[in-house]
This record gives C-alpha cells, sequence and structure tokens, in this order.
C-alpha cells in the first residue's frame, strides 16, 4: 500500500497543531488518524517523515468528519521512519474512536537551534 503522510493546520488552538493526514496513491482516498493512544512517539515518526522536524509533540485535533479514518490504536517506538511500520489497525474493532479525536503533531527541529 503506497501511504503518503502529511498534515493540514489547525488554527483553532494558540500555537499550530497540524493533522495527520494519509493519502492512499492506490484509491486516491485522504484519511486521518484516530488519536486513541496517539503519543509522541507516534507523532515524532510522522515529523521526520516530512521533514518537518526531529522531535514530535502529539496533540489531539477535534475530528473532521470530512475525512475517514484508516490508522486505529498506532503504536510507534520513535526509531521508524515511516508511519507505515509502526503497528497499526485498519479497523476500529473495539469501538475506541467513537467519540475520539484525530491525531495530530507538533514538530519542533533542534537542528535549528545547534
Amino acid at each position: 500500500e503506497d501511504l503518503l503522510v502529511d498534515w493540514e493546520e489547525d488554527h483553532s488552538k494558540n500555537w499550530d497543531a497540524n493533522r495527520v493526514l494519509l493519502y492512499n496513491a492506490e484509491t486516491y482516498n485522504t484519511s486521518t488518524v484516530c488519536a486513541y493512544n496517539w503519543n509522541d512517539q507516534d507523532a515524532t515518526v510522522v515529523c521526520k517523515q516530512t521533514g518537518m522536524g526531529d522531535i514530535g509533540k502529539a496533540t489531539p485535533i477535534n475530528r473532521d468528519y470530512n475525512f475517514s479514518r484508516s490508522m486505529f490504536n498506532v503504536y510507534c517506538t520513535g526509531n521508524e521512519t515511516d508511519l507505515s511500520e509502526c503497528t497499526y489497525d485498519t479497523s476500529d474493532s473495539m469501538r475506541m474512536c467513537d467519540s475520539e479525536q484525530d491525531a495530530g503533531v507538533h514538530c519542533i527541529d533542534t537542528g535549528m537551534f545547534s
């Protein structure tokens, strides 16, 4: 599966938070990630994959119902180079994401400070 990770800015917060968007090149579908169990290690992988930083801060964002969801219960160690290398579910079999927010990231590039 060809999965491109990107984000959109959410200006409802005081500082930039970005909704994680997944684009499937086979189906042309853009989807989001459920924020259940989403943490800083997961966000770090997204930041590194997109080249926007080497440290990620997990930032749940209000659900955008314009997008379907394709990743649930994501677990990354933080050492992966691509979100698809992390462990995740492709369905919400435990029904934990019915009212859960979308996964978001805030990236920090520590190279800017050296």
